[in-house]
Formats: C-alpha cells, structure tokens, sequence
C-alpha cells in the first residue's frame, strides 16, 4: 500500500477543523498545527488549544503547537486597531498564520499545507484561499483550496458544527483577537 501524501493543517479552532480533518484523511495523512498567536487573552488561547489537541487525538493526528507570540502579532496589525472585524487587520492577521504555516510545513519537508480559517461562515474563503496558494509559490510548497475539501461551504459549516457539538469541543463567541472581540 502506498502512504498517503503528509498535509499540515493550520487549525484557528476546534469547530472549524472538525469536519476538514475527517475528510483530509481519506487523502492526506494531516497533521494538525496550532498557530494563533492572535488570540487574546491567554486563557482563550489555551482553551481553542485544548480543543485543538482533543480534534487531533480523537482524529489520529499528530499535533504541533507553534510558538505562541503576541507581541509580535500585535507588531504585524499595528496600526489597524480600530479596524472592523473583516477589515484590513484580518488579511494581515491571515498572512502571518498562513506563513507560519508554510514555513513549517517546508522545515518538515511536507509539500501540502491548508487551512481552517476558511471554513467560518463569517471569513471569506476566496481570499484565504488565494492568499494560501500566494505564499505556497513563495515557499514551494503547495496549499489545498477549501472548495477542493469542502466544496459546499454552508453544508460543510452544518456537519462541522454538528461534530463538534457531539465531541464536545468549546465553541468560542469570538474570531480570537483582542479587537474581534471588542466590535
């Protein structure tokens, strides 16, 4: 039998990774990567960490948890504070975990990378999407499109949300940053 393909999965949360880990693993042998160092305040950061760590054990999968570093989040948004949740912080904000991303999946040698973020109803997974296969050019890797997982982005939501709730995996109330969670 031939092994699958290794994939790293960037993972914002347990809800939004749900269903895309099920489905990566009849292609892919996923590994799950926590980076979000965006998240505020810590103790939110540990609890989407902890659901993240229960989504890759109750999946078979192996987990990495990055480097968790606000200050230097706060040093890629400054200046987009008072940015609107979905504004022009969100890009920069994607960018920067995207990359992470990418340049851990090329430090293990693993030429596929995706992403969660793009499966909240609430992100616009076009961009994301583009964004992912901007920065796989810059890093030679390559980034799985959301569409190419989950093609049915609402059904996709529904089943995501159904799993997580029978898993019992925390549901935030909020994207994750400090501002998000302020508008």
């Amino acid at each position: 039998m031939v092994p699958k393909p290794k994939i790293l999965l960037h993972v914002c949360c347990a809800v939004c990774g749900a269903l895309m880990l099920k489905i990566l693993r009849e292609r892919f042998e996923p590994i799950v990567f926590y980076s979000n160092s965006n998240i505020h305040p810590e103790e939110e950061y540990r609890k989407r960490l902890e659901a993240a760590k229960k989504l890759a054990l109750e999946n078979e999968a192996e987990f990495i948890e990055d480097r968790y570093d606000p200050a230097a989040w706060y040093e890629a948004v400054s200046g987009l504070e008072k940015e609107p949740e979905g504004g022009k912080r969100c890009p920069v904000c994607f960018a920067l975990r995207l990359g992470r991303t990418a340049a851990e999946a090329k430090r293990l040698n693993i030429r596929f990378f995706t992403t969660t973020l793009s499966a909240s109803l609430h992100k616009n997974e076009h961009y994301i999407d583009q964004l992912g296969k901007t920065i796989a050019e810059e890093t030679e890797t390559e980034f799985i499109a959301f569409a190419e997982i989950c093609p049915d982005k609402k059904d996709s939501w529904k089943k995501a949300s159904e799993i997580s709730r029978e898993a019992g995996f925390y549901r935030q109330k909020y994207c994750g940053c400090e501002f998000s969670n302020q508008n």
